[in-house]
């Protein structure tokens, strides 16, 4: 008696070789894996643009935000200053 195996089976092997699996990607019912991890470049503005949204949101999140218009003392903004590194 001969036993029949799915063309494609379930459990991440295809012709007796594995694939790391890094994300799965359903097709019509056939589980199909990628190899590597999706490269993106991403700019430094956009970093830059995304933590200021990520901060702008934990800070209304926490009930932190800082009026329009607020203007910091010097003290405060020399401490600011003292605290970033060369060239920003």
């Amino acid at each position: 008696m001969k036993v029949s195996r799915p063309m494609y089976p379930f459990d991440g092997s295809r012709c007796g070789r594995r694939i790391r699996a890094t994300s799965t990607v359903m097709f019509g019912g056939v589980v199909m894996e990628r190899q590597s991890a999706k490269k993106v470049v991403v700019s430094k503005a956009a970093v830059k643009k995304a933590g200021v949204r990520a901060t702008k949101s934990s800070a209304k999140l926490e009930g932190r935000v800082v009026p329009a218009g607020y203007i910091r003392s010097a003290t405060v903004a020399a401490y600011i200053a003292e605290q970033q590194p060369p060239g920003h």
